[in-house]
């Protein structure tokens, strides 16, 4: 399965650019011309990475990020800004940005990041599927052993002598 994003930015140039270079990589990219239109497509879909520029009319891309980081944690999010600082870089980390990329950008780095994002995301997905699975394997409720009836997970157990 391709590899979801969700491209954010006011700029159409950028967007087509981005949009082109990511399904080139073999992706699938959908735009938004608006923070508050990307909320309106990530209520409708899952998004495995969403790259988003900070400064946009109405809605930021520090509050999109914030917004998305509530509703869905796991989603990854690069920001793009052609206005960076590093008080800016450290403030999206900390608000959860995956990474942070100051326009210009070589395309290289921009895919380099996007790769390195992506497998990120993969490798939550297999770590949080294989602690279910252990979950599951490790549940013994219901299960008789030695005449003791097991209720839970660590359960003791009635005893039936």
């Amino acid at each position: 399965m391709q590899p979801r994003i969700l491209i954010v930015d006011d700029e159409l140039s950028m967007r087509e650019f981005l949009s082109i270079l990511l399904e080139r990589e073999g992706y699938s990219a959908d735009q938004a011309e608006t923070a508050e239109a990307a909320l309106s497509l990530l209520e409708k879909g899952d998004y495995d990475l969403v790259v988003s520029d900070i400064c946009m009319p109405g809605l930021d891309g520090r509050s999109l990020l914030g917004r998305i980081k509530q509703a869905n944690p796991d989603t990854a999010v690069l920001l793009i800004t052609a206005f960076s600082t590093a008080e800016q870089a450290v403030e999206a980390m900390k608000l959860g940005a995956y990474d942070y990329i100051a326009k210009p950008f070589k395309v290289e780095e921009i895919k380099v990041l996007v790769k390195n994002a992506l497998e990120k995301r993969t490798l939550q997905r297999e770590n949080a599927r294989l602690r279910q699975e252990i979950e599951v394997r490790n549940d013994f409720s219901g299960l008789i052993v030695h005449g003791k009836l097991v209720l839970g997970k660590r359960s003791a157990g009635a005893d039936f002598r």
